[in-house]
């Protein structure tokens, strides 16, 4: 799948997504209708499936969406939950 770009106004920054999930899930915290934590967890639940699904089907794991896993990997891969409430939220400097 084609990785989707995004960049800043003023070319500061680009972000590169490998999932519509990933950008779905971003852009609802940004708006503010799902938390830090709610966005971690379903990023988590959706990687455990591509995980599961490849794994079931005896393919590589190397196929699974990067940019889900680098979010599902925050805080700990869910262990440390209560940080997402903080400022330095690792959400929020993604």
């Amino acid at each position: 799948m084609p990785k989707r770009k995004f960049a800043s106004a003023d070319g500061a920054f680009a972000l590169s997504f490998d999932s519509d999930l990933d950008i779905y899930l971003l852009k609802q915290w940004a708006w503010g209708y799902k938390s830090a934590a709610q966005v971690l967890l379903e990023a988590d639940l959706a990687y455990n499936d591509q995980r599961w699904l490849l794994e079931s089907l005896q393919l590589s794991t190397d196929f699974c969406s990067s940019a889900l896993a680098k979010m599902a990997s925050m805080g700990n891969w869910g262990k440390q939950p209560q940080k997402c409430g903080d400022p330095t939220c690792e959400v929020a400097r993604w």
